[in-house]
Protein backbone atom coordinates (compact mmCIF):
# COMPACT_ATOMS: atom_id res chain seq x y z
CA UNK A 1 0.00 0.00 0.00
CA UNK A 2 2.78 2.45 0.09
CA UNK A 3 3.11 5.83 -0.83
CA UNK A 4 -0.09 6.03 1.10
CA UNK A 5 0.83 3.88 4.04
CA UNK A 6 4.17 3.06 5.39
CA UNK A 7 5.82 -0.12 6.38
CA UNK A 8 5.94 1.01 10.12
CA UNK A 9 2.22 2.11 10.23
CA UNK A 10 -0.11 0.19 12.05
CA UNK A 11 -3.70 -0.41 10.97
CA UNK A 12 -6.23 -1.37 12.60
CA UNK A 13 -8.65 -4.11 10.71
CA UNK A 14 -11.98 -4.95 11.24
CA UNK A 15 -14.60 -7.28 10.29
CA UNK A 16 -15.35 -6.68 6.46
CA UNK A 17 -19.32 -6.94 6.46
CA UNK A 18 -19.86 -4.32 3.80
CA UNK A 19 -16.95 -3.80 1.44
CA UNK A 20 -17.41 -0.88 -1.44
CA UNK A 21 -15.11 0.31 -3.76
CA UNK A 22 -12.65 2.51 -2.38
CA UNK A 23 -11.79 0.30 1.07
CA UNK A 24 -8.78 -1.20 1.98
CA UNK A 25 -9.42 -4.76 2.38
CA UNK A 26 -6.93 -7.33 4.15
CA UNK A 27 -6.27 -10.68 2.50
CA UNK A 28 -4.03 -13.59 2.78
CA UNK A 29 -1.52 -13.81 -0.33
CA UNK A 30 0.37 -16.68 -1.41
CA UNK A 31 2.85 -15.94 1.24
CA UNK A 32 1.93 -13.09 3.27
CA UNK A 33 -0.98 -10.62 4.56
CA UNK A 34 -2.01 -8.39 1.77
CA UNK A 35 -3.65 -4.63 2.02
CA UNK A 36 -5.22 -3.63 -1.36
CA UNK A 37 -7.84 -1.10 -2.32
CA UNK A 38 -11.01 -2.12 -3.76
CA UNK A 39 -11.34 -0.75 -7.27
CA UNK A 40 -14.52 -2.44 -7.82
CA UNK A 41 -17.26 -4.57 -5.61
CA UNK A 42 -19.49 -7.24 -7.51
CA UNK A 43 -22.31 -9.71 -5.91
CA UNK A 44 -19.29 -12.17 -5.18
CA UNK A 45 -16.01 -10.88 -6.01
CA UNK A 46 -14.11 -7.84 -5.82
CA UNK A 47 -11.31 -6.21 -8.21
CA UNK A 48 -8.84 -4.72 -5.93
CA UNK A 49 -4.69 -2.91 -6.49
CA UNK A 50 -2.23 -1.59 -4.44
CA UNK A 51 -2.12 2.00 -4.15
CA UNK A 52 1.66 1.27 -5.65
CA UNK A 53 0.08 0.58 -9.17
CA UNK A 54 0.72 -2.46 -10.37
CA UNK A 55 -2.29 -5.06 -11.85
CA UNK A 56 -5.50 -5.39 -10.85
CA UNK A 57 -6.52 -8.62 -8.76
CA UNK A 58 -9.70 -10.95 -8.29
CA UNK A 59 -10.96 -11.98 -5.11
CA UNK A 60 -13.23 -13.78 -4.46
CA UNK A 61 -15.33 -12.04 -0.83
CA UNK A 62 -15.00 -14.74 0.91
CA UNK A 63 -10.67 -14.80 0.95
CA UNK A 64 -11.21 -11.31 2.72
CA UNK A 65 -9.73 -11.43 5.98
CA UNK A 66 -10.97 -7.49 7.28
CA UNK A 67 -11.65 -3.89 6.21
CA UNK A 68 -8.86 -1.24 7.41
CA UNK A 69 -10.57 1.17 9.26
CA UNK A 70 -7.79 3.31 11.46
CA UNK A 71 -4.35 4.06 10.34
CA UNK A 72 -1.97 4.87 13.84
CA UNK A 73 1.60 6.27 11.84
CA UNK A 74 4.27 5.48 14.25
CA UNK A 75 4.94 8.96 16.83
CA UNK A 76 8.22 11.25 15.40
CA UNK A 77 11.38 10.61 16.90
CA UNK A 78 14.35 13.06 16.88
CA UNK A 79 17.82 12.70 18.25
CA UNK A 80 19.15 14.60 20.65
CA UNK A 81 19.21 18.31 19.98
CA UNK A 82 22.19 19.00 22.27
CA UNK A 83 24.59 17.06 20.48
CA UNK A 84 24.25 18.98 17.53
CA UNK A 85 26.63 22.30 16.58
CA UNK A 86 24.37 25.86 17.87
CA UNK A 87 23.85 26.51 14.33
CA UNK A 88 22.63 22.97 13.05
CA UNK A 89 20.65 22.92 16.52
CA UNK A 90 18.27 26.05 15.60
CA UNK A 91 17.55 24.95 11.85
CA UNK A 92 16.41 21.21 13.17
CA UNK A 93 14.56 22.34 16.12
CA UNK A 94 11.97 24.65 13.20
CA UNK A 95 12.15 21.58 11.43
CA UNK A 96 11.23 19.64 14.55
CA UNK A 97 8.46 21.81 14.88
CA UNK A 98 7.05 22.06 11.33
CA UNK A 99 7.36 18.49 11.18
CA UNK A 100 5.10 17.90 14.79
CA UNK A 101 2.60 20.17 13.49
CA UNK A 102 2.24 18.55 10.40
CA UNK A 103 1.82 15.08 11.72
CA UNK A 104 -0.81 16.66 13.97
CA UNK A 105 -2.64 17.98 11.26
CA UNK A 106 -2.08 14.89 9.06
CA UNK A 107 -4.10 12.91 11.38
CA UNK A 108 -6.73 15.13 11.87
CA UNK A 109 -7.23 14.86 8.55
CA UNK A 110 -7.03 11.16 7.81
CA UNK A 111 -9.56 10.65 10.86
CA UNK A 112 -11.96 12.87 9.50
CA UNK A 113 -11.32 11.90 5.56
CA UNK A 114 -10.10 14.94 4.39
CA UNK A 115 -7.27 14.82 1.70
CA UNK A 116 -3.70 15.53 3.08
CA UNK A 117 -2.15 17.83 0.39
CA UNK A 118 -2.65 21.15 1.52
CA UNK A 119 -1.36 20.55 5.13
CA UNK A 120 2.10 20.95 4.71
CA UNK A 121 1.76 24.72 3.39
CA UNK A 122 -0.67 25.38 6.30
CA UNK A 123 1.78 24.07 8.70
CA UNK A 124 4.43 26.68 7.42
CA UNK A 125 1.93 29.54 7.83
CA UNK A 126 1.17 28.26 11.25
CA UNK A 127 4.67 28.23 12.10
CA UNK A 128 5.91 31.40 10.79
CA UNK A 129 2.57 33.24 12.84
CA UNK A 130 4.16 31.73 16.03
Amino acid sequence: MEPSLRRAWRVRIAPADEISAGDVILFQGRSRLILHRVVAAFDRHLVHRGDAGGGLGLLERTQVLGRAVEVVSPPVSFPDLDRLPPDLRASFRRAQRRARVYVFFRRIALRVGLDCTPLRRLARVLLRQA
